[in-house]
């Protein structure tokens, strides 16, 4: 299969997915011109060791449903695949072997930034695939840049979303679900229906 064109990747554990996880990825579809927009839920997140609440096969249900309709959305499911901790590294050079032709590009939060030294294989990475940052307005670029080459400076701040704020969380939706309260307006609505039939998060213990 020949690909071509501008990939953004956004890894998660997406437990669950949430409507700030969307406009997330449209924010930096927009912002950095992509193509496509390829969800990678996480096997293992690096970031969170601990078991997930929602079962894999939920989870990759859940984002299914989150994407129908978004044309240029896509679900990969590389990292469940691959199984164990799933890094970015890992999931870039297999994407830069498969699709050749192609750019790549990982979609990371502001907060993630200043991190991104720490990540496995860091300056192999940050060589494969380019980054878009979603930032909150006010967010100070050159700070959270210390530390990074010139080159990496100047990739890492070429795409930027700097008004990007969403207030929604997966932390926060499983704790009204567990307690009793609605998430209307929080998640995809093929999403909500779903997590209500299977009674997902509904125990205290899932929070």
């Amino acid at each position: 299969m020949t690909l071509r064109g501008r990939i953004g990747l956004f890894g998660g554990s997406f437990d669950p997915v949430h409507n700030g996880h969307l406009a997330a990825a449209r924010a930096a579809a927009e912002v950095a011109g992509l193509d496509e927009v390829w969800f990678l839920p996480a096997s293992v997140s690096p970031f969170k060791l601990e078991s997930g609440h929602a079962s894999t096969e939920h989870r990759l249900s859940m984002l299914r449903l989150a994407v129908e309709g978004e044309e240029r959305f896509r679900v990969s499911t590389i990292d469940l695949e691959r199984g164990g901790v799933s890094y970015a590294i890992d999931s870039v050079r297999f994407f830069r072997k498969e699709y050749p032709e192609a750019e790549f590009f990982f979609i990371i939060g502001a907060d993630s930034l200043a991190g991104l030294r720490d990540w496995r294989q860091s300056p192999e990475l940050l060589k494969k695939c380019g980054f878009v940052i979603l930032a909150r307005p006010g967010w100070n670029i050159d700070e959270a840049l210390r530390g990074f080459t010139a080159g990496e400076r100047a990739m890492l701040s070429r795409w930027v979303s700097r008004d990007f704020e969403q207030r929604v969380s997966s932390s926060e939706i499983r704790r009204r679900l567990a307690a009793g309260e609605g998430v209307d307006g929080l998640v995809p609505v093929r999403v909500a229906a779903y997590i209500s039939e299977l009674g997902l998060y509904a125990n205290p213990r899932c929070v």
